[in-house]
């Protein structure tokens, strides 16, 4: 039984050494029964960090894996969960259901990348908090992993590995679970044969539950009830820069209030098909859909020097993160005498609102609406050579295209002005600086007013139509943009004894182009 082994490393750009040392194995003889049946015991966890499979304790890098057994077992089903299972992973889903991720340190967080997500040997860019299940294993990869992966996974990797289908086999199982907070999650997955030589592998889930936050409040200041009224965010712009360029988004984006803002139904499956054509070439391909209805940036204005933190909201209406994905992936591979030509192609499509209310108070002031569609390809085509020989190998090339649209739009009502003391925005320290500022004779002066326990100083109610009267559509994120990587990869290693020498390197080439539509353009007052 081998000892794991203890690498020391040295990396330099693109280039990296890597010493493995491995003391030496005791005598079969020496071995006693209880020792070989303790081995026995242990679960043999093959992973695929190198982009080759090799036994997890065989490999000179940092990895950490859970097997399936592990995830099952667990209810590992989101990445929220695992974080709490490795060392040196802090890894979460943010309030706009985008997720946070550390690595010794280094990660990503939103749009910034350093950890990469990866679905069976492809990277994925938006729906990397979906829930999961049906996994073979979980893969983290710690520290800079820019050779084989690129140089967005400076950090390292977290890599999900689906259950493949299992040729000749029926098979199938159903999950159920219900919880409070009115948790019901469900799941199924089945195996099914198609001849001798292919197989066809289908997992399903459905899961909600209403979260722990709580909406308060929803009459507003003029006696108006949101629960009654679905009316905000109220209208889409036309154009913010005349007729030559209208606003691509026509869609409906109106909200209504929850009781549970935060409240939240997912639902998706995965198709994927093995065919083995003979015994030198075999093809995967997999088919994912997901679409999540959860809860968006649902904030609380923070109260002065309370620490304690609550669970209450004030809202007009339930900030959403609304998206649909779809993506499908292919993998072919040809064995040879010298090693193995492997194709991995996957193409994402998603597309995604999310809707905020920006002045994190029962009445209608400001909204944010954020539609988004990303498109993604990647393509790999490697040769990794093959048998157990002490020198091995590996070399590919890679493109990857990025392509995201905004047209996004915060929404200013006519209540603004009059409610400016409620939102903080009369020209106080902190403002926004964008309404018009009265002063408190001119707000003293107005009618209607009353007393803001908040405040103490008198704020007039706005009327219905000023709160359906736009003043202003103000641009927010409106551009398009893509990304383009090119690369070439190598990787060698040779073992001595309980030595293992490697060297790697990797030629990258990227591109970056943005369209800024708001670049000469900062507002368009109606």
């Amino acid at each position: 039984m081998r000892a794991l082994r203890r690498p020391a490393a040295c990396a330099a750009a693109a280039v990296w050494l890597a010493l493995g040392a491995y003391p030496g194995a005791p005598a079969a003889q020496e071995e006693s029964s209880e020792a070989g049946t303790a081995a026995a015991a242990v679960e043999e966890i093959t992973v695929t960090a190198r982009k080759r499979a090799e036994s997890l304790r065989e490999i000179p890098e940092s990895v950490s894996a859970l097997s399936g057994f592990e995830l099952e077992q667990g209810q590992i089903t989101h990445i929220n969960d695992i974080g709490l299972q490795v060392t040196n992973l802090n890894l979460s889903s943010r309030a706009d259901g985008n997720p946070n991720v550390t690595i010794r340190g280094v990660g990503s967080f939103g749009n910034t990348q350093g950890v990469g997500f990866y679905v069976d040997g492809t990277q994925i860019f938006v729906d990397a908090s979906a829930e999961f299940g049906d996994m073979e294993r979980l893969e983290v990869l710690k520290g800079p992993q820019g050779t084989l992966y690129g140089g967005s996974n400076i950090g390292g990797a977290v890599k999900f590995v689906t259950r493949r289908p299992q040729l000749g086999e029926w098979s199938g199982n159903a999950e159920a679970e219900v919880g409070g907070q009115s948790m019901t999650n469900l799941s199924a997955t089945v195996n099914a044969p198609l001849g001798e030589r292919a197989a066809l592998r289908i997992f399903g889930y459905t899961k909600e539950d209403e979260g722990f936050v709580t909406a308060i409040r929803p009459e507003r200041r003029n006696g108006r009830d949101s629960q009654l009224e679905t009316l905000w965010p109220y209208g889409v712009p036309e154009t913010f820069f005349g007729a030559d360029t209208p606003n691509s988004y026509t869609k409906d984006v109106t909200e209504r209030w929850r009781r549970h803002p935060n409240e939240r139904e997912e639902f998706g499956f995965r198709v994927s098909f093995l065919a083995e054509f003979d015994e030198r070439t075999r093809l995967y391909a997999a088919v994912r859909h997901n679409e999540l209805d959860g809860g968006n940036n649902n904030w609380r204005v923070e109260d002065g020097n309370r620490l304690q933190y609550s669970r209450k909201r004030e809202l007009t209406f339930a900030g959403r993160n609304d998206r649909e994905t779809t993506g499908g992936l292919l993998e072919l591979t040809r064995d040879f005498d010298l090693g193995s030509l492997t194709y991995l192609g996957a193409l994402t499509d998603a597309e995604g609102l999310r809707t905020t209310d920006l002045d994190v108070s029962t009445e209608v002031g400001f909204d944010l609406v954020r539609p988004e569609e990303t498109r993604v390809q990647t393509h790999e085509l490697r040769f990794t050579s093959a048998g157990d020989g002490p020198f091995e190998w590996l070399v590919g090339a890679y493109y990857a295209k990025w392509e995201n649209d905004w047209d996004s739009w915060a929404t200013f009502y006519q209540t603004t002005d009059v409610l400016c003391d409620l939102f903080g925005d009369c020209g106080r320290e902190g403002s926004l600086g964008i309404l018009e500022p009265l002063s408190a004779a001119d707000r003293n002066a107005l009618p209607s007013t009353d007393d803001d326990p908040r405040l103490g100083t008198p704020v007039q109610t706005p009327s219905f139509e000023q709160e359906t009267g736009n003043r202003l559509y103000f641009p927010f994120e409106n551009r398009d943009r893509e990304r383009t990587n090119k690369a070439f990869f190598a990787t060698a290693s040779y073992r001595v004894g309980d030595w293992e020498f490697g060297v790697g390197a990797r030629l990258d080439r990227w591109e970056a182009d943005t369209l800024e539509r708001n670049h000469n353009y900062w507002v368009n007052l109606l």
